[in-house]
């Protein structure tokens, strides 16, 4: 295992609190030359621009609610989606980030929007409601499709290919964990595959490049973490302990699949998801194990991966880089 120091941070947070200004969702522009980043402002979600090559950001614009997911096309496009502090429970709005602007008002059911992912290439992004409706739009085709997971679904992702879109479901007692993952066909909203057997308190799913794996991360009740990988083909999961955080975390799988990153406390983990080798831990010398770590994101190359954190600071690492220390 190597641990790597970032290679850049930029501080993103602002005000009194530490959780004032935390990025939480992250798209690299298709160059992967600049990474856009929202965060929990104070009254409102805040878009911030950042550039790879410098420390240097601005930020692109304010909106009062909160962000749900942010894309990017090879177009040159970046979109948000937001749940606005105006709107009725179970819409959600699409902006453009540049320039910023309310772009489609999404009415999809009765109930909060729970989790939202776009694909990788930003024309599709589907969303979970707490009612168990899942959401799934075609940008450029102005489509919304609806379907039923039938109990509370907690995490989302799209395939790189953009053919498939992965939930997993949580019991809707306090104490039932999380039932089952469902893959689900992007254009059709079919339900394709289900795995089931899962015990857990609360997860998060990540879907590998053509939908073999389904990987989800959690907290067990004694403390411990688990990352759970569902091979489609085995019919059968992969398992290995890891540090989750208490309030869980993000799973995230490289653009060529061949890597999986977790956040824990005060790091950032990769993993090899075939053989459960754990590759890099990345880490920020100074801040240690400071603060909780949200939302990994891999640069379209998967060269860097950008994470924030709860301390208003977003942090990127190359992943190729030689000079890290060897564990």
């Amino acid at each position: 295992m190597i641990t790597l120091a970032p290679l850049y941070n930029w501080y993103i947070g602002e005000g009194p609190s530490e959780h004032s200004g935390a990025p939480g969702q992250l798209a690299f522009t298709a160059d992967g030359t600049q990474l856009f980043v929202g965060a929990k402002g104070i009254g409102a979600a805040r878009i911030d621009l950042c550039d790879l090559h410098s420390d240097l950001h601005q930020t692109m614009g304010f909106v009062a609610g909160q962000i749900l997911a942010i894309g990017t096309t090879p177009q040159g496009e970046a979109l948000g989606l937001f749940r606005m502090d105006d709107a009725p429970a179970g819409t959600v709005h699409l902006w453009d980030l540049m320039p910023f602007g309310r772009r489609r008002e999404l009415a999809v059911c009765a109930a909060p929007c729970y989790r939202a992912a776009f694909s990788p290439d930003g024309h599709i992004v589907a969303a979970t409601f707490a009612d168990g409706t899942i959401a799934i739009y075609h940008v450029a085709e102005d489509s919304l499709r609806v379907v039923k997971h039938g109990v509370k679904a907690v995490g989302v992702d799209i395939s790189a290919c953009g053919s498939l879109v992965a939930t997993a479901g949580t019991s809707s007692h306090a104490l039932g964990g999380v039932k089952d993952v469902r893959m689900w066909c992007a254009d059709t909203g079919e339900l394709v595959h289900t795995t089931k057997g899962m015990k857990c308190v609360s997860a998060e799913v990540a879907v590998s490049e053509e939908g073999a794996l389904a990987a989800v991360s959690w907290h067990l009740r004694g403390g411990g973490g688990q990352l759970s990988i569902w091979d489609t083909d085995a019919q059968q999961y992969r398992q290995y302990q890891t540090e989750i955080p208490p309030r869980g975390g993000r799973a995230r799988f490289s653009p060529d699949s061949k890597q999986i990153a977790t956040v824990i406390w005060g790091a950032a983990e990769v993993w090899d998801p075939g053989t459960g080798e754990q590759l890099y831990t990345c880490q920020d010398p100074i801040s240690k194990r400071g603060c909780q770590y949200r939302s990994p994101a891999y640069s379209p190359d998967g060269r860097y991966l950008a994470c924030g954190g709860a301390d208003g600071e977003l942090r990127l690492w190359d992943l190729q880089s030689q000079e890290g220390s060897q564990q």
